[in-house]
């Protein structure tokens, strides 16, 4: 029983270590954002985001570290059933599981998705704008340039 623990523990560490820094998974992110939003037909550059991490609980339940993602904003959709379904179903071949596509209350539309990383992307449409934003997933480590 003690030996199980303590290999378990050795792997926990092994996988710890192979895993990406919540910067890393920012970076590997915003281009996912941007193609969804040039999808959307969204052409503006992504709007300046918080810097600074936030705390998070994995899902092992320790303690770790993510990041907003850029948001793009963008004019409302003609067809917005139409288009977060092309979305939900680009984000399917990426391996994402899209827990959400339909309408709300107010004629807003929303699909979303979390990664295998436990990122999240999401698009919002209504009357007046689109916005596509997202949050990293939940890690260990930081990892942002400026870290000392």
């Amino acid at each position: 029983m003690i030996a199980d623990r303590v290999a378990a523990a050795r792997e926990r560490d092994e996988d710890d270590a192979l895993e990406p820094t919540a910067w890393e998974n920012r970076v590997q992110m915003e281009p996912v954002l941007v193609e969804t939003a040039r999808q959307l037909g969204i052409t503006s550059e992504p709007l300046p985001e918080s810097d600074a991490p936030l705390g998070c609980e994995r899902r092992d339940g320790r303690q770790g570290l993510s990041y907003d993602l850029p948001e793009l904003e963008g004019a409302a959709l003609d067809d917005p059933e139409s288009a977060l379904t092309d979305v939900a179903r680009a984000w399917e071949e990426l391996g994402y599981a899209v827990s959400s596509v339909g309408g709300g209350a107010g004629d807003v539309w929303r699909v979303n998705a979390e990664t295998p990383e436990g990122a999240i992307v999401e698009v919002l449409t209504g009357p007046a704008a689109t916005i596509v934003s997202g949050e990293t997933g939940c890690f260990l480590e930081d990892g942002a340039p400026d870290e000392a």
